[in-house]
């Protein structure tokens, strides 16, 4: 199977659950119902919220806010922090170093003009801190490597910036 089929599959699938929730409680209704060994009284909509609420959902390439530049509007970051959505990975790698580490500059200055909203994830407990205090963790990551320029120690110079995920390669080729 290729990847874009594979991918395509997944599309499809989430699909599915989106326009058939009802099929999904069910399920998650019942292993509820065992875990806790009550019989909940709840109707399915609000035991699916109930576990959503409660749990880490982490957003892993399709973050919700495509472009950091401008600042999201305010309804919009509303309605990502009230998603349930407890972290997110955004791309930061470009074709160059510098550019990269700009990248890496605006979601550092997103996270300081709004501390109340966002953190950047730069270890396991920022993930579950996010979730406590109602805040987004960004996880800045890289899909390629080409900007490393045959210089492997600035991976240790891009983790102390915050980047705790690297693809070495995604639509392109990396050299």
């Amino acid at each position: 199977m290729h990847r874009r089929d594979f991918n395509l599959g997944i599309v499809k699938a989430c699909a599915a659950a989106l326009l058939s929730p009802r099929l999904l409680a069910e399920p998650l209704e019942r292993s509820s119902e065992r875990l806790t060994s009550n019989h909940s009284t709840e109707s399915e909509p609000s035991t699916i919220a109930a576990l959503y609420k409660n749990a880490i959902v982490i957003d892993s390439l399709c973050a919700p806010f495509v472009d950091t530049d401008p600042p999201p509007a305010a309804d919009v970051l509303a309605a990502v922090r009230q998603s349930g959505i407890t972290a997110i990975n955004v791309t930061v790698s470009q074709p160059t170093f510098e550019d990269t580490v700009s990248n890496i500059a605006a979601v550092e200055m997103l996270v300081e003009q709004h501390p109340e909203a966002f953190l950047i994830v730069r270890q396991h407990s920022d993930i579950a801190r996010a979730k406590r205090e109602n805040k987004i963790g960004i996880m800045p990551g890289f899909q390629y490597t080409a900007f490393l320029e045959e210089n492997p120690e600035r991976i240790e110079m891009f983790r102390q910036l915050g980047v705790r995920i690297m693809q070495l390669t995604y639509n392109n080729r990396s050299i």
